[in-house]
C-alpha cells in the first residue's frame, strides 16, 4: 500500500496519544521521592472499578444488533436475509461468539479509551470482524488538518510478532470513550486515577487490619535508650507476639520496664466508611452505573428501581449505542445499501422487558390500535406465528376524523343506514 506523503519517512505526520501513561506518572513520583509500590497500576484491582466494567460490558454484549431496512411507507423492519445478519448474530469471526466479541470490544473502549475493529473485506462484502489490541494501535492525523481531506487519518498497528499493518480510516470501526477531539478517546481510569487509588488504599488498610487480628497500632514504652537497629529488632520481636490472626485474643506478657498503649483511631470517628462509600459513588458515576446495580439499595425503593433502569438506558447506554450504530453502519454497510435504506440498530426489547402483566397490557394496546400484528407480538414472546396473524386489527367503530358524522348526512327522503337496536 502506498502511503501518503505525510506518513512517509521524514514526514510531518502527528501521532495522536491520550496523555501520560501510568509508568510516566510513576517515574515522576519516584523522582520526587514518593513511593508508588503499594498500589497496583492495574485499576482492575479495584473491586468497584471491576464491577462497573463488568456491568457496562455485559449490558452491551447481550443486546442484539439488527440489520434494518426502511420501507417506502416510512416504517422499518429487520432484514434477516442480509449477509451481515448471521455475522452480527452468531460469530463476527471464526474465533469469537458475538457476545464475547462485544464484551471484549466494550472492555477495550473503557479500559484504554479506544476500541478498534478491523473489517476484513472480500469481494466488496465484510467477511469478518477482528478486534485489535488497543495498546498496539497508533492513530496518525495529517498535521495540515482533516477538513476536506479523504486520507487525513491513518491507523498503524503492530501485532505481537512485531509485524506492522497500515489501515485506512474506512477499514477500522473506531469506538471512542470520552473523546475530546473526535479522533481518539480517553480511558475512564484517566479521570479516576486518584479516586481508584483511594479505594485501593482503603482496601489494603482493611486487609492489614484483619491480618493483624483486628489489632491497630500500639506504642511500646520502655526505659532507656537504644540505637536504630535495636529499636527495629525490638519492634519485630513484639509484632511476632501481638500481631496476626494467631495472636488475636491471647494474653500479652509484658516485662518489667515496658508498657503498651493502644494507638488506634476508630474507623467510625474518622468517617472511614462514609468516605469509602463516597469513593464507590464517584467510580460508579464515572461509568454511569447506578448504585442499585452495585447492590447498594440505600436510596432505592421497589417503585423507583424500574425508573432507575430506564435512566440507565437513557443516561448511560443510549450514547454508546448510538455511537456504535452510526459508526458501524457507515463502515460495514456499503454506500449503495445505505442509500437503499439499510442501517444497523440495537434491539432494546430485552433491556426494556417489563413484567409479564405490563408486557401483555402493552401488547393489547398495540394490537387493538393497529400498530402491531398478533404474529409480531408472538414473535417478541418467542412463539410461532399463526395463519391470519399477520394482519393488522383495529376496532371497527374507529373511523377517520373527516368521516365523523357522514352517516347522518342523508339526502331528503333518504333512509339512514344507522340501525337503532330495538328495545
Amino acid at each position: 500500500m502506498k502511503l501518503p506523503k505525510f506518513l512517509q519517512p521524514k514526514a510531518a505526520g502527528v501521532p495522536v496519544t491520550d496523555g501520560f501513561t501510568f509508568q510516566d506518572v510513576q517515574t515522576f513520583l519516584q523522582s520526587l521521592g514518593l513511593a508508588t509500590g503499594d498500589i497496583s497500576a492495574d485499576k482492575l484491582n479495584s473491586a468497584t472499578y471491576f464491577a462497573c466494567m463488568d456491568i457496562r460490558c455485559k449490558a452491551i454484549s447481550t443486546l442484539p444488533l439488527r440489520v434494518m431496512k426502511l420501507d417506502e411507507d416510512g416504517g422499518s423492519e429487520q432484514d434477516r436475509k442480509h449477509y451481515l445478519s448471521a455475522l452480527l448474530k452468531y460469530r463476527p469471526n471464526p474465533y469469537m461468539s458475538i457476545v464475547d466479541f462485544l464484551y471484549a470490544r466494550e472492555f477495550m473502549k473503557l479500559e484504554y479509551g479506544n476500541a478498534y475493529v478491523y473489517a476484513h473485506m472480500k469481494r466488496g462484502q465484510v467477511a469478518g470482524l477482528y478486534l485489535l489490541d488497543s495498546t498496539r494501535m497508533t492513530v496518525y492525523v495529517d498535521d495540515a488538518g482533516t477538513i476536506d481531506k479523504n486520507g487525513a487519518v491513518w491507523y498503524f498497528y503492530t501485532d505481537k510478532n512485531g509485524k506492522p499493518y497500515t489501515f485506512r480510516h474506512d477499514q477500522i470501526v473506531h469506538l471512542k470513550n470520552h473523546t475530546k477531539d473526535g479522533i481518539v478517546g480517553t480511558p475512564v481510569k484517566r479521570y479516576l486515577a486518584e479516586t481508584i487509588e483511594n479505594e485501593q488504599y482503603s482496601s489494603k488498610f482493611i486487609n492489614n487490619y484483619w491480618k493483624n487480628g483486628v489489632q491497630g497500632r500500639a506504642i511500646l514504652q520502655y526505659t532507656g535508650s537504644k540505637d536504630t537497629q535495636e529499636i527495629e529488632k525490638m519492634r519485630t520481636t513484639w509484632e511476632k507476639v501481638v500481631a496476626g490472626i494467631k495472636n488475636a485474643g491471647r494474653i500479652i506478657p509484658v516485662g518489667l520496664g515496658y508498657e503498651i498503649k493502644e494507638f488506634n483511631p476508630k474507623l467510625v470517628d474518622s468517617q472511614f466508611f462514609e468516605l469509602q462509600g463516597l469513593t464507590i459513588r464517584h467510580i460508579a458515576n464515572a461509568f454511569g452505573v447506578k448504585m442499585h446495580q452495585l447492590n447498594d439499595l440505600g436510596r432505592s425503593t421497589y417503585n423507583n428501581i424500574e425508573s432507575q433502569n430506564r435512566n440507565w438506558l437513557t443516561d448511560t447506554l443510549q450514547h454508546e449505542l448510538v455511537q456504535d450504530e452510526s459508526e458501524s453502519t457507515w463502515k460495514l454497510i456499503t454506500q449503495d445499501d445505505i442509500e437503499a435504506g439499510y442501517y444497523l440498530k440495537y434491539d432494546l426489547d430485552s433491556l426494556l422487558r417489563a413484567d409479564i402483566l405490563t408486557r401483555y397490557q402493552a401488547y393489547e394496546i398495540g394490537v387493538r390500535s393497529g400498530i402491531d400484528t398478533p404474529n409480531e407480538i408472538r414473535g417478541l414472546e418467542g412463539k410461532k406465528g399463526l395463519p391470519g396473524g399477520e394482519k393488522l386489527i383495529v376496532n371497527g367503530a374507529v373511523i377517520p376524523l373527516e368521516q365523523a358524522g357522514a352517516a347522518y348526512n342523508l339526502p331528503e327522503g333518504g333512509e339512514t343506514s344507522v340501525k337503532v337496536p330495538s328495545s
